[in-house]
């Protein structure tokens, strides 16, 4: 739930986004419902641009104008890879926990989310065992410091959004390229 006054946003899961009136305390009332891809997971809102976003789960990132609560209307989706379950916003920027990583985005043109980064917290041994997988469970950001909620611990990572360089993951450590027996000049990787 997110608040805007007495109105409220609510990630209601299957149920989509609901906006709620609570200027009555003892009956609040359902004003707008919004059907959305994924099972909104968390929402919060951003009073400069009166824009909701939304952590959809599957369904990744949403941008929703809330200006006119009595009909909220999508702006955006950006369709992450993983499961969105939390978002965090700081300036123009919302941080996506993503359940296998986390990822930035710039917010500036709520009608065109833009991603500008990704990271995954690197798996680690725990005791004397190897963890095979981390997951991003939460994320909170203040600034360009993400804080990333995961099993066991938090995380801190920095976003320097000055920095244009690509991201690149791999699923393993090891990658075999092969050999090749043409020019350097002539090998041409994607």
């Amino acid at each position: 739930v997110a608040a805007n006054g007495t109105t409220l946003y609510v990630a209601d899961g299957p149920g989509g986004f609901v906006v709620v009136d609570a200027s009555n305390k003892s009956a609040p009332a359902i004003t707008a419902t919004l059907a959305t891809a994924g099972a909104p997971q968390h929402v919060e809102y951003d009073s400069k641009t009166q824009v909701a976003y939304v952590a959809a789960g599957a369904g990744g990132l949403l941008a929703i104008d809330v200006s006119d609560p009595a009909s909220p209307t999508l702006l955006d989706v950006f369709d992450t890879p993983g499961s969105a379950v939390q978002v965090s916003l700081a300036g123009d920027f919302a941080y996506v926990a993503d359940w296998n990583d986390a990822r930035v985005f710039d917010i500036s043109d709520p009608s065109n989310i833009r991603m500008i980064s990704a990271e995954w917290i690197p798996p680690q041994i725990l005791g004397n065992r190897p963890q095979t997988f981390t997951r991003v469970l939460g994320i909170g950001a203040i600034g360009d410091f993400a804080f990333l909620g995961e099993w066991k611990e938090v995380y801190v990572y920095e976003v320097h959004k000055d920095r244009i360089a690509p991201d690149i993951k791999l699923a393993n450590d090891e990658v075999d390229l092969g050999t090749d027996t043409e020019p350097l000049s002539r090998v041409i990787v994607i």
